[in-house]
């Protein structure tokens, strides 16, 4: 998945929606295997530049958000994890709620 983003990356530019897309899906699959610190930095870069390039509401960002503040409750990082929660929670009603 990795090599696929860096082509994705070099072909589409790094704004492209399906670069946005599967950076946020690369992202999420090192959160769920337990790669933290390689998670992190794809979760901002993906929370940052969907909101720039596709919406401050798009689904995909909310995702992200989401990925997010898991990763910080994982490593105790409750504040930062509430902070995550309360944006996810005034993006709602613009959008369809996530599980």
């Amino acid at each position: 998945m990795l090599a696929t983003l860096c082509q994705y990356e070099s072909m589409l530019g790094p704004y492209h929606p399906q670069t946005l897309y599967l950076l946020t899906k690369v992202a999420g699959a090192c959160f769920q295997v337990g790669e933290f610190d390689f998670a992190r930095p794809l979760l901002e870069r993906a929370v940052r530049d969907t909101g720039k390039y596709l919406g401050y509401t798009h689904d995909l960002r909310m995702r992200a958000i989401a990925d997010l503040r898991d990763l910080a409750t994982a490593q105790g990082e409750y504040d930062r994890a509430e902070v995550l929660q309360a944006e996810l929670r005034q993006l709602a009603p613009h959008t369809m709620v996530l599980q």
